[in-house]
């Protein structure tokens, strides 16, 4: 980076060894939600920071200009004017930023990279200290610190705890961890988009189980279709309004707990029926068990009625015959007297 005065105007440049911007694209790099180059697909953001700084440098009367040579580096500068009034400090002009930090004896950032010191990434995130120990999980994806500063501000004494995942991989871990009630996810994520996480957890959640709220400074209407198509329960632009965003968390965290108090009452009112059903069951089984016995006792009852009936005739037969035989010996014996 380097600061150089041209009369009235103040130029600044900034200056990478990166792979380069093709000639043709250099002057798509400055319309919105556009990334350009090889690096597009996997580059962090949203293509909205030179859209913004040129806005801004215009506002102030300056000019943004760029040029690249691919496979070599950019260099992006820009002009601002010079407070009317006010002289530059003796020895000022033309100082780096390397010059600047080695005077404040800071780290010099602007040299070649195996001269630099080393990145220190930041920590896995832990629970934060919103409301921490609360019945209420919300998990924050987002791969930028201070979109996760502005939720903790946000959330500051709402009863909920906030967990933070700077990557997709980060993001998938802890649904293993923690037993989330709902998620913030960015879209534009180093290792991924947000349209593919969204996939993954609904795989393993529904919608209902688990919501998913898209945050993306994109508002176009293909990109709010797509987060819906993905599973997303809602979606929401940057830069967040607070009101706004309480309201969404606090809707769904409402819908899902009525679609669970629901589903229990369904399950409830089930497991009622199928209890009703057995015994209903077993009462047909029972009448089922008494009929079966009560055709038993008839069958009985007219086997004996029919016995009785065939003995009865059989014995009323033989009565008569004995007694005509004993008629007939009687009146042999008068005769024979």
């Amino acid at each position: 980076m380097s600061a150089v005065l041209e009369g009235e105007w103040l130029r600044i440049a900034v200056t990478d060894t990166g792979v380069g911007i093709p000639g043709d694209k250099l002057v798509a790099v400055f319309e919105p939600f556009e990334q350009v180059g090889e690096i597009a697909t996997t580059l962090e953001g949203t293509g909205l920071g030179l859209p913004l700084t040129k806005k801004l440098v215009e506002l102030q009367g300056g000019s943004i200009s760029i040029r690249s040579v691919p496979g070599e580096g950019t260099e992006c500068s820009f002009t601002m004017p010079i407070a009317v009034g006010v002289d530059p400090a003796p020895g000022e002009t033309g100082r780096t930023e390397a010059a600047i930090a080695q005077e404040e004896g800071a780290p010099d950032l602007t040299g070649p990279a195996e001269e630099r010191p080393p990145f220190e990434p930041e920590p896995l995130s832990t629970p934060s200290e919103v409301q921490a120990g609360s019945g209420t999980t919300l998990l924050l994806v987002d791969d930028e610190s201070i979109n996760h500063q502005v939720l903790d501000n946000y959330l500051f004494m709402q009863p909920f705890t906030l967990v933070k995942a700077y990557s997709a991989g980060e993001a998938l871990h802890m649904l293993d961890q923690y037993k989330v009630s709902l998620v913030l996810l960015d879209v534009m994520l180093p290792d991924g988009n947000g349209y593919d996480i969204c996939r993954s957890i609904r795989k393993r959640f529904s919608a209902s189980e688990l919501p998913v709220i898209m945050l993306t400074a994109r508002n176009r209407l293909s990109d709010l279709l797509e987060g819906f198509d993905a599973g997303a329960n809602d979606y929401l632009t940057k830069p967040l309004a607070k009101n706004e965003l309480l309201a969404r968390i606090n809707v769904q965290l409402q819908l899902s707990q009525l679609t669970h108090s629901l589903e229990r009452l369904v399950q409830e009112r089930t497991a009622d029926l199928e209890r009703t059903h057995l015994r209903l069951q077993q009462s047909m089984r029972e009448a089922a068990q008494a009929t079966a016995e009560l055709q038993v006792v008839e069958e009985r009852n007219r086997i004996a009625g029919d016995i009785h009936d065939i003995v009865g005739h059989t014995l009323t037969t033989s009565v008569i015959q004995l007694e005509a035989d004993q008629t007939v010996a009687d009146e042999k014996r008068r005769e024979g007297i």
